[in-house]
């Protein structure tokens, strides 16, 4: 079986994304070959270990575009066309019009779209036949409006790695053996400034009360104000870590970390290290830790920060510094962690159901020409060519290649 893979790059080339497709390729059973088009501004350096195809997009240049992948799937008569975001999925719709193969998309997250989620003004999301989601929110909205006749919620994604020594000597500058240190990966955004600070004041409270901790930020600077914010107004008990070595592959941060707090798949990541993890909720003001009691609550909004949970912040204050003063407690659920990760979240579960659903669906390479592909066609377009007027063709931070 022949798999065409496809994700696009229209704003930063990070994001979890782009580690879940690398991870699933690189789980592929022997059988699978499998090739990665990056369509966009720039290729994504998550790539650069794998022999993938950039093909650049910039909004201005849609006919050229599909010009060239019509050009390099010629070559290989391709089972499946398998996108990883809704824009990149536009290329798979154009080029099946021309080489017909089974049709995928993979909703990697996220909210849901909004009321009038097929022509509205906010959150589009393009008709298709086979849909897979990793959330159990998109899973139940999905399946209320029927909107597709295959559809299939895949939330194991992550493969354990291995460590890399170097950034634990390069970070033990800014941490002390004789602190506990809980990690937060993320992009510093104003989307994510509530998370941010709710896990300040969740550990300027855990020092109160006496326990000797710190909160370390990884991340990318999206918004400079709020950086300077950040350093100025909360330089007690935080450290921000901006260096792209560590941004651009921040799991390996999580090696030096006791507690880890985060979204999506940073969690996963951490729990596959057996590290007590906390995520943000949405109504409450601090991170909860996460446990089997509580854990269909997280996973149902994909440990997003829209998790609406069922405890309130003082008991699971309570319950984290019982863990932080505990080591008896630790260990328990550090090891309850891991076992978390091995049940739902090892990359190898995801990958069979993947690979199982191809296989039961390798007819019907029909095309769907149609007055949603025409939206979609505009949709993507008026999107990359804003982009463009705002970068001029580049995208911060990475060079054009």
């Amino acid at each position: 079986m022949k798999v065409a893979y496809f994700i696009s790059v229209h704003d930063k080339p990070y994001g979890g994304h782009y580690h879940s497709l690398k991870t699933h390729v690189e789980s592929l059973p022997d059988g699978i070959s499998a090739s990665i088009f990056v369509i966009g501004f720039v290729n994504s350096p998550i790539f650069d270990e794998l022999d993938v195809q950039f093909i650049h997009f910039n909004g201005s240049n849609v006919f050229s575009t599909l010009k060239s992948l019509c050009k390099l799937v010629s070559d290989d008569s391709y089972d499946i066309y398998h996108a990883y975001d809704e824009h990149a999925y536009l290329f798979v719709r154009l080029l099946s019009l021309i080489h017909p193969a089974i049709k995928f998309i993979t909703k990697c997250g996220g909210p849901n779209p909004s009321r009038y989620f097929k022509y509205g003004p906010r959150r589009y999301f393009p008709c298709c036949a086979n849909l897979i989601v990793f959330s159990r929110e998109n899973y139940q909205f999905f399946k209320k409006k029927h909107y597709a006749d295959v559809l299939k919620l895949i939330s194991a994604r992550v493969s354990p790695f291995d460590l890399n020594p170097d950034v634990a000597s390069k970070l033990e500058g800014v941490i002390s053996s004789h602190e506990i240190i809980f990690l937060r990966v993320t992009r510093i955004c104003h989307y994510y400034k509530k998370t941010i600070l709710d896990s300040i004041k969740m550990v300027l409270q855990l020092r109160e009360d006496g326990v000797k901790c710190k909160l370390l930020v990884v991340g990318e600077i999206y918004d400079k104000e709020l950086y300077q914010e950040l350093i100025e107004d909360y330089s007690e008990g935080l450290q921000i870590i901006t260096d792209k070595n560590l941004t651009l592959d921040a799991k390996q941060c999580i090696q030096i970390a006791d507690f880890v707090i985060g979204t999506g798949r940073s969690l996963m990541e951490a729990m596959c290290l057996s590290k007590p993890v906390l995520a943000p909720v949405s109504n409450g003001n601090i991170p909860h830790l996460i446990s089997e009691k509580n854990l269909d609550e997280f996973v149902t909004y994909n440990f997003s920060e829209r998790t609406l949970t069922s405890n309130s912040d003082e008991n699971s204050y309570r319950e984290l510094l019982e863990v932080c003063s505990s080591l008896t407690s630790y260990k328990r659920v550090s090891i309850e962690t891991k076992k978390i990760f091995d049940r739902n979240f090892d990359v190898s579960i995801g990958t069979k159901q993947v690979v199982e659903l191809y296989m039961e669906n390798l007819e019907g390479k029909s095309s769907d020409f149609s007055f949603d592909l025409i939206v979609h066609f505009i949709r993507v377009l008026v999107l990359f060519l804003k982009r463009k007027r705002r970068m001029g063709d580049v995208v911060i931070g990475v060079r054009n290649v």
